[in-house]
C-alpha cells in the first residue's frame, strides 16, 4: 500500500498549472457611454416596443371610439350605428323606387278615398287606365287620378322610345333618359307635382287637380307634335 507521502507526491504531479497568472485589469465604462449604446436601435431587443402599423393604430382608435373605455358602447358609437342603419334603409328604399322625400311628407287631415290601386295598375300597358282615370275624376279621387296621369305620361314616353320603362326604375332615372331639354324641364315639374301628391299623400281639390291635368295634357300634346 502506498504511504501518505507517496499519495501526496502523486497529487502534486497531477496538478495542472494555470495558463495565465497575469493580473486582471478591470475597466468600468462611463455612465454616459452606457446610456448612448442603450439608445441605439440595434440594441433594442424588447419586442413590446416594436413600432405599431398604421392599420393596427386605426383599428385600435376605432375600437376606443365605439366602445369607449368600458364594456358599453360610447355615445359616438351609438351615433355611428344609427347612421349606418339609416344609410341601409335609404339604400333599400331607393332600390324599391320610392322617392326619399315622400317619407317626410305628412298627409293633411282630409279623408283618403277608398278607391286605391291594385298591383296590376302599376303596368303602363294596362288597357283600363283611361277608364280608371275617368272613374277617379268622377268620384273626386284626385290623388289617384294624378297617379294615373303620371303612368299614362310614362306610357307615352315609352311608346315614343324617349324612355325605356322598367318596373324597378325611379322617376329620376326616366328624367335623365330624356334627351330633349325642353321636354326634360317640363317632365321634371310633372315629377315634382306627382311625387308631392302621391308619395306625400296630399289630397288636392278639383281646381288644383285640373291645373295639374292641364300640364300633363299639354306635355302629351307637345310630345306628339314634335314626334
Amino acid at each position: 500500500m502506498p504511504s501518505f507521502w507517496g499519495l501526496h507526491a502523486q497529487e502534486q504531479q497531477d496538478t495542472i498549472p494555470a495558463w495565465d497568472n497575469s493580473a486582471v485589469d478591470y475597466r468600468k465604462p462611463a455612465a454616459d457611454t452606457i446610456t448612448y449604446y442603450k439608445q441605439l436601435p440595434r440594441y433594442q431587443y424588447d419586442l413590446a416596443n416594436d413600432s405599431e402599423s398604421f392599420w393596427s393604430r386605426l383599428w385600435r382608435f376605432l375600437g376606443r371610439l365605439l366602445m369607449g373605455t368600458g364594456q358599453h358602447m360610447s355615445v359616438i358609437g351609438y351615433i355611428l350605428l344609427g347612421l349606418a342603419i339609416l344609410s341601409l334603409l335609404v339604400f333599400i328604399i331607393r332600390l324599391s323606387g320610392m322617392p326619399i322625400k315622400g317619407l317626410f311628407m305628412f298627409s293633411r287631415s282630409t279623408p283618403v278615398t277608398d278607391i286605391s290601386f291594385s298591383g296590376d295598375n302599376y303596368e303602363i300597358e294596362n288597357a283600363n287606365l283611361d277608364k280608371q282615370l275617368e272613374l277617379y275624376i268622377a268620384n273626386g279621387a284626385f290623388r289617384e287620378a294624378t297617379r294615373v296621369l303620371f303612368i299614362l305620361c310614362l306610357r307615352s314616353l315609352n311608346n315614343m322610345n324617349l324612355i325605356n320603362w322598367k318596373p324597378w326604375k325611379t322617376d329620376r332615372e326616366y328624367y335623365y333618359e330624356i334627351k330633349n331639354k325642353d321636354h326634360k324641364q317640363v317632365f321634371r315639374q310633372l315629377i315634382l307635382r306627382y311625387e308631392y301628391i302621391w308619395y306625400g299623400q296630399f289630397q288636392v281639390n278639383d281646381q288644383e287637380f285640373y291645373a295639374i291635368k292641364a300640364m300633363f295634357d299639354h306635355f302629351s300634346s307637345d310630345l306628339k307634335n314634335r314626334n
